[in-house]
Parts: C-alpha cells; sequence; structure tokens
C-alpha cells in the first residue's frame, strides 16, 4: 500500500482514454435523468433539461402544500415502468398515479441528431423560441387536443443567474403557483418577487396545462437544421415494432403455458434497465486519509444503468457488471461504451469510485453518509466477468476488437491496482479492505491482518485469467509471463482447498479470527438532554444493541456460516468438472434447511447463528437470508456449465438448474403480477418482493434466466 501513497491519489489516469469518440459533446436526447419519473436530456455537461411534473388541483391547500410528481419517490405510491425503451432513441413509459392514469411515449428518432418529441396521453399551439449554444436556434411546439380550454394553460419564464439549481425546481414552481381571480383552479403565476422575473431572456420555463377528462399532449423540440416530424404516431408505432422485433429476435421467451406473460415481464425488465440509464457530470467527493478533510475528485463524466429510479438513481460499480449481462445481448457497443466510460474515471494508480454520485442532483438523493468515496475502497471486478463473456462468443469479439482494445490498458491498471492494494503479507489474498458488494454477509467477527475472503480470492482468479487471454490477444507479449504467474498462483486449486476448505463442515469458508459466540443484545441506556425553556437536564431511557463476545476469537475458517460466499468457487466455475467438491457444494445448496427454496436460493443457510439477524439496530438483515437474482443468475449460469461439461456431476447440476430456473422465474412473475414491480430482494419464506422497487438493474437478469442467455 506504500507505494500507492507517494502521489497525489486524487490525479486521475493518463493512459489513453477508452471512449473511441467524445460521446458528451452529442447532442442526442434521451431519457438520460433516471432519477425523475420523466426526464429528457442530452450527453453534454451543459445540456437543456426538460421534465415533466403532474399535481391533482386541490379543493383548498395553499400551494406549499401541493404534493407534486417530479422525482421518483416511494412516498407517491406510484407505479411506473418502461414498457418499450431501446436505451437510446425511443421508449414507451406508463405511469400510474391514483386518480391519474397516464401514459408517456416519448419518441426521438435516431436519425434526427437534436429532435425529441414526447406524447402524453390522459385519455393551437404555443410556440417558445429559444436559443442554446449546443442546439442553436431551437423552436418548441406544445400541441394539444381533447376537452380543454385556452384557460387551462399558463406558464411562467425567469432568467435565474447563472442558472437554476436543478434541486429546487419544486421550490419554485411551488412559489409560482396560484390562482387567479374568481378560479379555483392553481395556476402558474409570473412571481415578481423571484429575481430575473421580469428578464427577458429566459433560461427556465414551465408550461402547466390543467383538464379533467381525457387529453392529449404532443411536445415537441426542434433545432434550426433539424426536420419536422409530419406523423407522431406511423413513427413511434415503426419503432415499436423495431424494439418488438429486435426483442424477440435476441431474447426468445418460450416457456411453459405463460409465455406471454414472460415476454410481457422480459420487454418490462429490459426496456426498464435500458430507461434507467443516465448521464452525470461534477465530482466525486473523497477523503484520502484519515483527517477529515474531503476533496474533489475530477472532473468525471459518467454513463451508467441504476439498480432503482427511486433508490438508488446514480451509478455503482459492482451492479454495473451484472446490469450489462443484460445489455450486451441487446446492445453490445453500449455496452462498451458504458465500460469506457467507468473506466476513465479511473486514477492515476487504477481505483474507480464504487460509488459514481456526481452532481448536485444526484447527490440530493444520497444521505450525507455515503457521499464521500475512498480511493482504498474496491468492489468486485464484475467487468472481467461480463468480459469473459466477449471473449468466449468470438464473432462478437471479433466485431468489437477495436474497441476492446481501448478499454484493455485501462483494465489491465485496474486489475493490477486490485492485486497490489488487496493482497497480503504473503502470497495469499488479505480482502480487508474490500467492500465484497455482499454487505452484512458474515464474515470473520475480529477483523485482522490475517484474514483471507474467499470470494476475493475466486474474483481474482477469474480476473487474472480473462485479462491473460486479453494480453495475448492484444500483443501484450511482455507482460504475459507476469499475468501466466498470476493465473497459476489464484487458480490454484490445492491452494484454495489448503486456504479455505473445511473438512470437518464440508464447505469452503472464509479464514480470519473469529469467535462462533457472539450475540447482539439490547441494554437500556440514560439519555440526558437540556430542556430549552428552564435549561434543566432531562434524563429519558433508550434500548440500544451492543455485540458481546461469549468466546474468545481465534485464527480459524468462517465455517459455522454457509451461504453465497461459500458457493463462489462453483459460481465463477473455478472448479475442474470432475472434482468432487462439486458434487458436497450441490447437494448442500439443494437442501432446504441451507439455501434451497421454492423461491430461489436464499443467501444465507437457515442453520447459521446469523440468519435473518440484525447486524445492529439500524441494520437488518440484508445479506442474511433474502433472495438475491444476481447470486441465483451465477448459480444457474455454473449449473448449466458443469451441466454441459464431461464430469460426474453433469446430471445433477442439470437438473438442479431446471429446478432453480423454474423456481426463480415463477416467483418472480407471480410478485411482478401482484405488486407490478421487479423488487430488490425476495422474502425467503413466502417470496414476497422486498426492499426498494422497483429494481430494474440486477434483477432484470431474469430476462436472461427466461432466455437461458447465459453464454
Amino acid at each position: 500500500m506504500q507505494n500507492y501513497r507517494q502521489h497525489d491519489l486524487l490525479q486521475k489516469s493518463t493512459l489513453p482514454l477508452a471512449l473511441v469518440e467524445d460521446l458528451y459533446n452529442q447532442t442526442s436526447w434521451s431519457t438520460y435523468r433516471p432519477h425523475l419519473y420523466f426526464g429528457l436530456k442530452i450527453k453534454h455537461p451543459e445540456s437543456p433539461l426538460f421534465g415533466i411534473i403532474w399535481y391533482q388541483q386541490p379543493n383548498g391547500e395553499f400551494p406549499q402544500e401541493l404534493s407534486l410528481r417530479h422525482w421518483c419517490d416511494h412516498g407517491d405510491n406510484v407505479k411506473f415502468s418502461w414498457l418499450a425503451h431501446d436505451g437510446r432513441s425511443f421508449g414507451r413509459e406508463l405511469i400510474e398515479d391514483n386518480d391519474l392514469g397516464m401514459q408517456r411515449m416519448p419518441l426521438k428518432p435516431m436519425h434526427w441528431y437534436s429532435t425529441w418529441l414526447c406524447r402524453t396521453k390522459r385519455s393551437d399551439y404555443i410556440f417558445v423560441d429559444g436559443y442554446s449554444s449546443l442546439l442553436g436556434q431551437f423552436g418548441m411546439n406544445l400541441r394539444l387536443s381533447g376537452d380543454f380550454s385556452s384557460e387551462a394553460v399558463s406558464s411562467i419564464a425567469y432568467k435565474i443567474p447563472p442558472f437554476l439549481d436543478m434541486r429546487h425546481v419544486n421550490e419554485l414552481l411551488k412559489a409560482s403557483i396560484g390562482r387567479k381571480e374568481g378560479r379555483l383552479e392553481l395556476v402558474l403565476v409570473q412571481n415578481e418577487g423571484i429575481p430575473g422575473s421580469n428578464d427577458g431572456e429566459a433560461n427556465f420555463a414551465a408550461v402547466q396545462i390543467t383538464f379533467s377528462k381525457n387529453i392529449t399532449v404532443e411536445l415537441e423540440l426542434l433545432a434550426e437544421d433539424d426536420e419536422k416530424m409530419n406523423n407522431f404516431e406511423s413513427n413511434f408505432i415503426q419503432k415499436l415494432e423495431q424494439f418488438e422485433q429486435k426483442f424477440d429476435e435476441v431474447f426468445p421467451v418460450d416457456y411453459q403455458n405463460d409465455s406471454n406473460l414472460l415476454r410481457h415481464l422480459a420487454r418490462v425488465a429490459l426496456s426498464s434497465l435500458l430507461g434507467g440509464i443516465g448521464v452525470w457530470h461534477g465530482d466525486s467527493l473523497v477523503k484520502t486519509d484519515n483527517s477529515e478533510q474531503i476533496r474533489p475528485y475530477g472532473p468525471l463524466s459518467l454513463i451508467s444503468a441504476v439498480p432503482s429510479r427511486p433508490f438508488f438513481p446514480r451509478g455503482f460499480l459492482w451492479d454495473e457488471g451484472f446490469h450489462n449481462l443484460v445489455i450486451r445481448h441487446f446492445d453490445p457497443q453500449l455496452t462498451l461504451q458504458i465500460f469506457a466510460s467507468w473506466l476513465d474515471s479511473m486514477n492515476i494508480d487504477g481505483w474507480m469510485p464504487r460509488e459514481m454520485i456526481l452532481g448536485l442532483e444526484a447527490q440530493a438523493r444520497v444521505p450525507s453518509e455515503f457521499l464521500v468515496q475512498s480511493p482504498f475502497v474496491a468492489n468486485p471486478p464484475m467487468f472481467f466477468f461480463v468480459l469473459e463473456k466477449f471473449l468466449r462468443d468470438s464473432p462478437l469479439f471479433n466485431r468489437h476488437s477495436t474497441r476492446l482494445s481501448l478499454l484493455y490498458p485501462r483494465i489491465k491498471q485496474f486489475y493490477l491496482w486490485l492485486r497490489e492494494t488487496q493482497k497480503g503479507p504473503k502470497t495469499e489474498l488479505n480482502p480487508k479492505v474490500l467492500p465484497s458488494g455482499l454487505d452484512d454477509f458474515p464474515r470473520a467477527t475480529h477483523p485482522s491482518a490475517e484474514e483471507y475472503h474467499l470470494d476475493l480470492r475466486c474474483w481474482m482468479a477469474l480476473s487474472s485469467k480473462v485479462l491473460r487471454q486479453l494480453a495475448e490477444t492484444f500483443g501484450d507479449s511482455v507482460w504475459v509471463p507476469t499475468i501466466e504467474e498470476d493465473v497459476r498462483l489464484y487458480n490454484d486449486i490445492n491452494a484454495l482447498d489448503k486456504l479455505h476448505w473445511s473438512e470437518s463442515a464440508q464447505q469452503y469458508a472464509d479464514f480470519g479470527l473469529h469467535s462462533d459466540r457472539v450475540q447482539l443484545f439490547q441494554e437500556v441506556a440514560e439519555k440526558r438532554s437540556k430542556t430549552s425553556q428552564t435549561n434543566s437536564q432531562r434524563v429519558s431511557q433508550e434500548r440500544i444493541f451492543k455485540r458481546k463476545t461469549v468466546g474468545q476469537p481465534r485464527l480459524r475458517l468462517v465455517d459455522n456460516v454457509f451461504g453465497y460466499v461459500n458457493l463462489f468457487p462453483l459460481l465463477l466455475r473455478l472448479l475442474p468438472p470432475d472434482n468432487a467438491k462439486i458434487g458436497i457444494i450441490l447437494r448442500s445448496l439443494n437442501r432446504t434447511e441451507h439455501l434451497w427454496t421454492p423461491f430461489g436460493l436464499r443467501s444465507l443457510s437457515t442453520k447459521s447463528p446469523y440468519y435473518l439477524a440484525r447486524n445492529t439496530e439500524h441494520d437488518p438483515p440484508y445479506w442474511r437470508g433474502p433472495i438475491w437474482i444476481n447470486i441465483n443468475y451465477l448459480a444457474l449460469d455454473a449449473l448449466r456449465h458443469y451441466a454441459t461439461s464431461d464430469g460426474p456431476f453433469a446430471k445433477m447440476s442439470l437438473e438442479l438448474y431446471h429446478r432453480l430456473r423454474d423456481n426463480v422465474i415463477h416467483n418472480i412473475a407471480e410478485q411482478y403480477t401482484r405488486t407490478g414491480f421487479l423488487w430488490e430482494n425476495y422474502n425467503d419464506r413466502t417470496g414476497e418482493g422486498m426492499g426498494t422497487r422497483p429494481f430494474t438493474g440486477w434483477t432484470a437478469l431474469v430476462v436472461n434466466i427466461l432466455a437461458e442467455k447465459f453464454d
């Protein structure tokens, strides 16, 4: 680690950029604002922004009490999902909000570079002219048809220097809503008390349309060199047919008697994943040492899908690998652009922020304790798993070899950073600084320098093999002997068994300073506070949780735990097909008291003392029982691999593959039918969706599972 402290850790990498083109100067519009129910922008840092906000006309409330629907929020009780989206130029979104049923169909044909057109249906002309340094002269046309009057339309426009902080749009609108004399409806009214309200050239404008019955709204933006779209409906139908045809070709879904339902589910999952792609610009907040100083790292730009639009509307390094297991089938070029965007964020050593929170809007959705990143903290290198899929598909690899070659220098540096920062004092790995992506999964109870994580070793084994292939393919012959040595080190099955196999428990396990007798107990504590009026002390009682170690820890295998981590030699297909431990692992995961459920593999055995146990009073069980679809996908991928291998466990692997696939598909479909959402994880006892929703990040892997896309 010392070598990595001899220079400024916030210096960006000087390696050649991985992006082939300057994507961020392009003026193609898409739904790159995933934190909103509906928002459009281009990729440029100074993009104009567009969004839709709606509210119910109140009976008597003040404007400040209005509930504006704008940012995706669980509290709104709104159902929303993309029914179709190609990730670039076209989409159709369905939004249901209590008494409002809204269907939005935005369309931006790919070959019209700056144009977009959005139709909102809740089943004349208003012109806005403007100028943008990016678009030139532009106009926005608003067309209304249906049951409405001219008084239903109101508008405001302000010039707010240098620009409006988009975190405060709702507050600005509420300050600009009022009632005209003799009318009950709230309308937009120019607020003379807002600076810039009388300036001629506005940089913020809003138009409100009030209606009580079905109307159709078309919004069209045309830049000066754009060709006018004559027929929205025919263009939309053409794009929809193209999307559906491509979807059916890429993800053929033919499953028992539920093909229509499951095909719809798969389309929604893919579309919502693609519709959740965002573009951000700004600095990452970073703390480089033990001081309290927080420094900006950047400027950075990112293209990435998000796990959940209402709860996690930002990029996550570990999640993005899983997202692109789906995206790469539908649009491999988009996957490589996303990977390049992430890799271009790395610092001089090869570190990338594990969470990308760029810009004020993104920061507004993140609790303060999670904003700051550390250049010593890694995440599982899931990108290597995806790149292995490219390598195994020779025609696909050859078609994209130029782009892949541009990724190579930075993906190599990422590997080198992982190897150097995560290694221990010996040749084995010490992962104590690696967030595994599995949050509260039970590890050694007492962190120490002698701690070795099973999953990290497996990730390094996989990554080294992928990087060796890339080095050979792209002519890095000088480095091939070095990476060959890493491949031998990390893929040595005898060393893996020596470090991590528990003969008594018949399982692989972490190694560390561990006690199997640790308890979380409640304690009543006094809390003293001063009263504001009398300045006297007030004593109250509160219950707090404390950890108690009943048995002294010792260096040992953490083999009183069995769950996802213990499967990693199987999940990443590191074991030879004839290895006897495959059979042992398969029989263990098939036991209902361990991981097997009618809904998928649970994350932790019911026999573990940590099963469904809280980590703290504020920390309910997360990876201690619930079913996660990303790991179930890895399990299915591994089972399919061993089922088609020439080994003694092929038959058992195939049987488990079919049963597990059926369980996962049936439960996701049942919960989607019942709730209208894909979920973050699923209850291992009832199958019910849990956590945030919609979670169309790695739960969208149900698309691959349905179409059996594992290669």
